[in-house]
């Protein structure tokens, strides 16, 4: 693991050492053997627990996987990865803590620490094997968003010492707007716009299609179309007509 650990002790380690230091204080100030005895016997376990955390954590990498596509008000799922590198001892009750926030703005970059608000757990991570758990995230708005860093920690397993790790695995992701359903209402507005389309195009008349011929002039025609050299040879006015084209959209 990349990432450099720390080991400290638990609210319960704590009140272990405490409780290790009472003993260990009256032996001394009484001079009771018994008493040396137990606070040997309370050592013991307190440094096993410290020696075994750091193992755990010792050539154990952790990756994130999300989905190629991730929209704005649908739950998605992270996949987190966690293999085992070393061959011998396997590793317990593993958290990953995973950060999911919007990606700062320039004002909002001096934000080194986010708190993490998502992770997973492995309960067993075997030597030389791969575990995979996911969690569950929902990204209220749309734009771009980070998730990182990573944290792995494990107090297995007598929870008086706890190992950490900060992997700085960051990765950027784009959220897109909110998929929609398209309503009834949606499809009267497309028809609507169907049928004035088909009543522009009526209105226009002749002006639309390709060149078909020549006819007579008739009580409504454009003057516009009167084609004057055919109009002078016939005697009586003709205009062009033209092939009107119907919308099939």
């Amino acid at each position: 693991m990349a990432g450099r650990r720390v080991v400290t002790l638990c609210g319960e380690g704590a009140y272990y050492v405490l409780l290790l230091a009472f003993i260990v204080g009256g032996a001394t100030t009484r001079d009771i053997n018994l008493l040396f005895v137990l606070a040997g016997m309370m050592i013991g376990p307190l440094l096993f627990n410290w020696r075994f955390v750091v193992q755990s954590l010792r050539r154990l990498s952790i990756s994130r996987r999300l989905p190629e596509q991730i929209f704005a008000g649908r739950p998605f799922r992270v996949e987190i990865c966690g293999r085992n590198e070393r061959r011998r001892m396997g590793s317990w009750m593993i958290v990953v803590d995973d950060c999911v926030h919007p990606e700062p703005s320039g004002r909002e970059s001096g934000q080194r620490h986010p708190k993490p608000n998502a992770g997973v757990v492995l309960p067993h991570v075997p030597a030389g094997g791969q575990v995979a758990a996911a969690y569950q995230v929902t990204l209220p708005h749309r734009g771009r968003y980070r998730f990182g860093p990573l944290r792995v920690s494990t107090r297995f397993p007598m929870g008086l010492v706890k190992a950490t790790a900060k992997l700085k695995q960051f990765e950027r992701v784009v959220v897109w707007p909110r998929l929609g359903r398209l309503t009834p209402q949606w499809l009267e507005l497309l028809d609507s716009r169907r049928l004035g389309r088909q009543s522009t195009h009526c209105r226009q008349g002749p002006i639309d299609g390709d060149y078909y011929g020549l006819r007579e002039w008739r009580a409504g025609d454009s003057k516009r179309w009167i084609h004057w050299r055919t109009s002078a040879k016939m005697g009586k006015l003709a205009v062009r007509q033209f092939e009107q084209q119907q919308n099939q959209d």
